[in-house]
């Protein structure tokens, strides 16, 4: 299903590449995913996300800001903060996260103990890596 196609009044878990392409303006991706949220904001859609998205979107947001200030592929920006961490202190990154969290209609969710042991049995049965069986197990959690 595409992103224009879903119902309003759908509640809809968000992963970490639909904030993360709204936010860095994807060429590709950007209006889709602006469309998307701008649903969200107006109460056509409910959205719903977890902690654990926004850490892995932070990260995502960080270690792209680390490339672009650094001006180094994307896969060389891991081991630069590894070998520069004090490079982390000033990052814009941080601040995206609080205009997310304000978001009208975005609901995050935390994960609790019992959804790591769901998730194993989701791997198993949906064939899924660990995070997203994690958050299939927190969308299953929060109905």
């Amino acid at each position: 299903m595409r992103l224009p196609d879903i119902p309003s009044g759908s509640k809809v878990f968000i992963d970490a590449n639909i904030f993360f392409y709204q936010i860095i303006k994807h060429p590709s991706y950007w209006q889709a995913c602006e469309a998307f949220l701008g649903r969200v904001k107006t109460a056509d859609l409910h959205g719903c996300t977890s902690v654990v998205v926004l850490n892995e979107l932070l990260y995502k947001l960080m270690l792209a800001e680390v490339a672009q200030r650094q001006a180094i592929p994307d896969y060389q920006a891991y081991g630069f903060v590894s070998r520069h961490p004090k490079v982390l202190a000033k990052l814009k990154a941080y601040d995206s996260l609080d205009t997310l969290e304000a978001v009208p209609n975005l609901s995050v969710s935390g994960v609790e103990a019992g959804d790591f042991k769901a998730s194993r049995d989701l791997m198993k049965s949906h064939h899924l890596l660990p995070s997203d069986a994690l958050h299939l197990a927190v969308m299953q959690r929060s109905g």
